[in-house]
């Protein structure tokens, strides 16, 4: 198979990680089936407001009481996490997969709201699966969804007990995750491809960085890049590494 040029590569990967631009495009608002993805049945539609007023839109499926937020990539949109989103209540958990803003369903609010803003996004669907009774939280976030899951790690109070950022790089679109990476206390586990050449040795260097010895980093061949790898020949070690993770820190029962 003809590999990619590194130009293209390079490309792509800065359009997954921002998807293209800081500003991101609003997203439709859609009945069911919500982008194509959601069946009647499928999962609960949700509307949570950040810190900032921004109005994002989620979908919750499960209920156990321990949860977990997943965090799109920047050019995808919470559909891409539906999938595992299935398999996490189907063991238990509480999943709540989010539209960030200006993305999928969260049509992007003008005026005073930050454009881009993962982390507060995050923090708001933290926040509605704890007004669930969710006892224990952990934050699964793919490139712009991995920076604002640590950011938002870094600053929730009460801590949440662990994260897992896929293919972040340490900072895109007025978030800065390397920043944060040292006031971050909770368990974390990276993931990466060798190939990814936007985020693979930033990665490194942000484990490295990462002062908490509840750390892991999860090397994976390849230029797969966040839920991408849901699609490659490494979709299986990616799941297998992520329930692992919450089995150990966020555990269902």
């Amino acid at each position: 198979m003809r590999r990619p040029s590194f130009a293209f590569v390079v490309l792509a990967l800065v359009l997954a990680a921002c998807g293209g631009d800081e500003t991101p495009q609003a997203g439709p608002t859609t009945p069911f089936p919500y982008d194509g993805c959601i069946r009647d049945g499928d999962g609960t539609v949700i509307t949570m407001t950040a810190s900032d007023g921004q109005q994002i839109k989620g979908v919750v499926l499960g209920s156990g009481s321990a949860g977990v937020v997943l965090g799109h990539q920047g050019n995808k949109a919470l559909c891409s996490w539906l999938g595992f989103a299935h398999k996490l209540a189907d063991r238990g958990y509480t999943a709540l997969a989010v539209d960030f803003r200006g993305y999928g369903g969260s049509t992007l609010k003008e005026g005073s709201v930050k454009q881009t803003a993962a982390d507060l996004d995050i923090a708001a669907a933290v926040a509605e699966l704890r007004s669930r009774r969710v006892q224990r939280v952990a934050i699964v976030g793919a490139s712009l969804g991995a920076i604002g899951a640590v950011i938002a790690a870094a600053n929730i109070a009460p801590a949440v007990q662990a994260v897992v950022q896929i293919s972040g790089p340490p900072a895109c679109c007025s978030m800065d995750a390397g920043a944060a990476i040292p006031r971050l206390k909770v368990p974390i586990l990276y993931i990466v491809s060798t190939e990814d050449a936007e985020v693979f040795e930033p990665i490194k260097k942000m484990f490295a960085d990462t002062t908490i010895k509840a750390k892991k980093l999860a090397v994976y061949e390849g230029f797969d890049h966040g839920t991408d790898i849901f699609d490659g020949e490494h979709a299986s070690q990616l799941e297998s590494d992520i329930l692992a993770w919450l089995d150990k820190y966020v555990p269902a029962a």
